[in-house]
């Protein structure tokens, strides 16, 4: 068998050519995914290392009255704090959240690598990193503002530095009286330098002096965070190796219709074997045979692929994003092992169902031809009532998901049901088909009718080839019409806890031209200017700002905005300010103001500034003559929120106010949610192009079972042209059923998935959102695929010549 095998590869090598092409880029996705995480992993832990190589011992959790004592402690030769937060920044054309760390006074533990200028020399000079000076287009000079709650400190760029993305890494460098500043009273991280190795003496020397605190040496604490970074890390090759799963899923489809085609067309072939002697075993083992050396070259050839594209993609990261951490790409004998293993399995398994096919016939059986079963035979009539138990049994656990938000239920109802989906296959797929034939009849002419007819001559083959692509579409769709909705979702949760863009306030009454200058502001939609009065909730020693909301105001905040419609009896307050005067929502508290006092509801919230809320009507009781003292905006579509944040800052340092709002959160969470849709897609589309490859591979020896039938058509007076037409719309409907098919599949996933997530995660009842556009990109990027798979096979069935078509065996 090993010489009938050996004959059988050189012979139909073209035939496996979808065999190869699947595991080649099922096998390159999980080896590129290995090697890239172990570039991150490298590149996290060398990060790490490298901003805590000076330091000897690492204290966590200390009190701010301990730090003096530690750097006096016996066997302390240097001791530097080294906190780090997220504050609102303010430098050049960038107004943003950024993280803000520590540089060192003590010249041992700075472990930042200057570009340009100088480390600070006093307490109002800052370090910043190259990547964000580049975006801000500043340099060492220029002046940087960190916003802490409603004050400013003011900077001054004395250099920068190279972006770092370990444990330390921040956008912003601060001295350490600066940071102690802006971080209050939280606990400090402090870096220690001894005079010798950190024994038990010294770190036992250490605690005493900050009770509380947590001692580690430097490389246990760097083993620690380094663990955390490559746990990070692990997760997310967990989820890639969810969309390489998916991959392979498609892959061994691909190939198990493959190797129906092939043995189909070899079925004489296999029944001459059996009759001169051949066992079902040995005909069993020489597919197999044959499947096992194309996969193992494939993945062979994958791992060198694959292994290519993650150090391409190494290079992209490090050149595109500078501040991420990458090492060189890697493969340990299990990282190579496992895909090589699990491709080369999955091709085997594939292979099994048509290779046991081909033996149930009996040598004399498979010499004549096949006669294909119909709808109402019981296997077809055993089908559809497996397929209905099964869809049933899922989409009733998606739906007890959906009333219940289980997401685990929800996602295997959502796998059961597409597992009846395709048993259904057979009967789905095909059957739409000839719900088209009589349209593709008449617009199509001959060619159309007879690509209809091809189509579903063979239902179990039509139907296993749509089920890649099926699988691809149906999964993309479902994330596109998800995020659409997620989008759409979290936009109305946006606008009902965080209802207006941005809030210019006052620490005084603001000019009366503030408000036409916020609206001259590029990207601004609509601004208003808000009265108000110094007012005292309850008991509380300091007195408040509160403001009234008159109708032009309330055109401002965002539909669904509780600020929007503002009851006589209520007052809104800040959180911040809700926690000094012990508030909370519910409570009934007397607000006095200049010329009269109301008892108010308490209603709690935040990024409408310091400020509390009020009807106007209400503030009219509370100060008959109230000044102007905020600015309430609306952004309009597509504003560049930098500009409108950056400009509304320059202003507010004019006016001594200060800025608060939504806009900035509200473009951090769409802009990432666009990130997630397009990755996920991209990573979707490797199923789709195995998928691809599938429906030409089919196409392409659907050519070669068909010589005999074409040279007949063509004999008749069939034109080329025709005939690469009529292969053409065969693999357009065959693209376009199975598209539309896994369209309505996505739709509905997304709809339970949404109305899953909405039991735990909005208050406001979500709704799907159907991007029709980004839809119909999917149908025609799918179509458009199909078409060109059928490029290279129809343009082979057109060099056959009819004469030597008709005499071909």
């Amino acid at each position: 068998m090993r010489t009938f095998v050996r004959a059988s590869l050189r012979t139909h090598a073209r035939r496996y050519v979808a065999v190869a092409l699947a595991v080649l880029i099922a096998t390159a996705f999980m080896i590129t995914t290995n090697a890239l995480g172990a570039a991150a992993k490298d590149g996290w832990r060398g990060a790490i290392a490298a901003e805590f190589e000076g330091a000897d011992a690492v204290l966590t959790d200390v009190r701010r009255g301990a730090v003096d004592r530690i750097a006096d402690t016996e066997g302390v030769r240097a001791a530097a704090t080294s906190d780090s937060g997220f504050f609102a920044i303010s430098v050049g054309s960038v107004d943003a959240t950024a993280s803000v760390g520590t540089v060192a006074n003590e010249e041992e533990l700075r472990w930042q690598h200057l570009a340009s200028g100088d480390f600070p020399a006093g307490p109002r000079q800052v370090l910043l990193s190259t990547d964000r000076a580049d975006d801000a287009g500043v340099a060492a000079g220029d002046r940087l503002t960190v916003d802490v709650g409603a004050r400013t400190m003011d900077f001054t760029i004395a250099g920068t530095v190279e972006p770092s993305a370990g444990d330390l890494g921040s956008s912003v460098y601060v001295s350490e009286s600066a940071m102690a500043r802006l971080m209050g009273d939280v606990p400090a991280r402090v870096i220690v330098t001894l005079d010798g190795p950190p024994d038990a003496g010294r770190l036992g020397r250490l605690r005493d002096a900050a009770p509380g605190a947590t001692v580690q040496t430097a490389d246990a604490y760097v083993h620690d965070r380094q663990l955390e970074a490559t746990g990070d890390i692990d997760v997310m090759q967990k989820m890639l190796f969810v969309f390489a799963s998916i991959a392979l899923i498609v892959a061994g489809l691909v190939i198990a219709n493959t190797l129906a085609i092939v043995l189909a067309q070899r079925t004489r072939d296999v029944a001459l074997l059996r009759c001169i002697g051949a066992k079902r075993r040995q005909i069993t083992r020489s597919v197999l045979l044959e499947t096992l050396v194309v996969a193992v070259v494939s993945a062979v050839a994958g791992v060198l692929g694959g292994l290519g594209l993650a150090y391409a993609g190494a290079a992209l990261i490090g050149a595109a994003w500078p501040s991420i951490p990458v090492g060189t790409p890697s493969l340990s004998p299990l990282g190579i092992a496992l895909p090589v293993g699990v491709s080369v399995g999955a091709a085997l398994v594939a292979a099994l169902v048509p290779a046991r096919r081909t033996n149930r016939l009996s040598p004399l059986a498979a010499l004549r031809p096949e006669v294909e079963p119909v709808g109402r035979s019981r296997p077809g009539i055993m089908r559809i009532v497996a397929a209905g138990v099964v869809l049933c049994a899922g989409f009733g656990a998606m739906a007890s998901a959906a009333a219940s938000g289980s997401l685990p239920v929800g996602m295997v109802g959502g796998g059961v049901s597409f597992a009846g989906v395709l048993l259904l296959g057979p009967v789905l797929v095909p059957g739409l088909i000839d719900g088209v034939r009589p349209v593709v009849g008449r617009i199509g002419g001959v060619p159309g009718r007879l690509a209809a007819a091809n189509a579903v001559r063979n239902r179990r083959r039509t139907a296993a080839t749509s089920a890649a692509l099926l699988i691809g579409v149906t999964l993309i769709s479902t994330v596109v019409v998800g995020t659409a909705s997620m989008k759409g979702s979290v936009a109305t949760e946006m606008d009902t806890r965080a209802p207006i863009d941005m809030v210019l306030d006052g620490e005084r009454p603001l000019d009366g031209r503030t408000v036409d200058r916020v609206g001259a502001i590029d990207g601004v939609g609509d601004a208003a200017s808000l009265d108000g009065t110094r007012v005292t909730l309850g008991s509380a020693d300091s007195k408040t700002v509160a403001v009234g909301v008159d109708e032009a105001a309330s055109a401002v905040v965002r539909p669904d905005g509780e600020l929007r419609d503002v009851r006589a009896d209520q007052v809104y307050v800040p959180f911040e300010v809700a926690d000094r005067a012990s508030l909370v929502d519910g409570d009934r508290v007397r607000v006095s103001g200049p010329d009269g006092s109301r008892r108010l509801e308490v209603r709690t919230g935040e990024d409408w500034g310091a400020t509390a809320v009020v009807s106007a009507g209400t503030l009219a009781t509370l100060d008959e003559r109230p000044q102007p003292y905020a600015v309430w905006l609306r952004a309009a579509d597509g504003a560049d929120v930098g500009t409108v944040v950056g400009e509304l800052n320059s202003l507010a340092g004019e006016v001594d106010g200060s800025i608060d709002g939504s806009l900035p959160q509200r473009k951090q969470v769409m802009t990432a949610m666009d990130v997630v849709l397009a990755v996920t897609v991209g990573l979707l589309g490797v199923a789709v192009i195995i998928a691809i490859v599938g429906v030409g591979n089919t196409l392409s020896l659907s050519v070669l079972e068909r010589v005999r039938e074409n040279a007949l058509l063509r004999a008749l007076g069939l034109r080329k042209g025709q005939q690469r037409a009529m292969l053409a719309v065969e693999a357009l409907l065959i693209a376009s059923v199975s598209t539309v098919l896994g369209i309505a599949l996505g739709l509905a996933y997304a709809w339970f998935g949404i109305r899953t997530l909405a039991v735990e995660e909005f208050v406001t009842t979500p709704t799907v959102e159907i991007p029709a556009g980004q839809l119909v990109a999917v149908f025609v990027v799918a179509a458009v695929a199909g078409l060109l798979a059928c490029v290279l096979p129809a343009r082979r069935a057109a060099a056959i010549p009819p004469a030597a078509g008709l005499v071909a065996d």
